[in-house]
């Protein structure tokens, strides 16, 4: 008896639902990853800020690759997200429409980055997270986005996706 073949429209709708899927996981992952510094950070506004940043980013890619034909632009996607997400969130008076980065906005996001630096380098612990080290817990969040969903979704590394959140824990 011939196997039966599943139409080509609806094989490709199971596999958007289980990119959804993957990209739903993956957020779960940053997050508990994540988690794991609340024992040197106070409060938890910043999981909220970085839990906001990887939804975004994650759902971006998820979004973007539901409707293209080749899964790399989910991944392009993902990274055009993260760059306009931290511009909107960090530096808005210095990008066009508040998310679309210029020059401006490279200058005033160094300038974030050295004040985190310098209070990461000043703080005991547990630390306060300012706006320097939420940002440069949102920009590591973000790159990490990226790589998950370049690993898992694009090149279908799912095996290679946990190295990522190493740098979390």
């Amino acid at each position: 008896m011939p196997a039966r073949r599943v139409p080509a429209a609806r094989e490709a709708e199971r596999s958007r639902g289980l990119d959804w899927l993957t990209s739903g996981v993956l957020l779960v992952a940053v997050g508990t990853s994540a988690a794991a510094l609340s024992s040197i950070l106070t409060d938890l506004q910043w999981w909220l800020v970085i839990m906001l940043v990887a939804a975004i980013v994650l759902g971006t890619a998820a979004t973007v690759r539901s409707f293209a034909r080749r899964p790399a632009w989910g991944s392009l996607g993902a990274a055009a997200a993260a760059v306009g997400t931290l511009t909107l969130f960090f530096a808005p008076g210095s990008a066009l429409l508040g998310f679309v980065p210029t020059l401006d906005t490279i200058g005033a996001l160094r300038e974030l980055e050295a004040a985190g630096t310098a209070s990461i380098a000043s703080q005991s612990l547990p630390a306060d997270a300012d706006q320097g080290i939420v940002y440069l817990l949102c920009l590591g969040v973000a790159v990490i986005c990226v790589v998950l969903d370049l690993f898992a979704l694009t090149l279908r590394f799912t095996a290679l996706a946990g190295l990522p959140l190493l740098v979390l824990l």
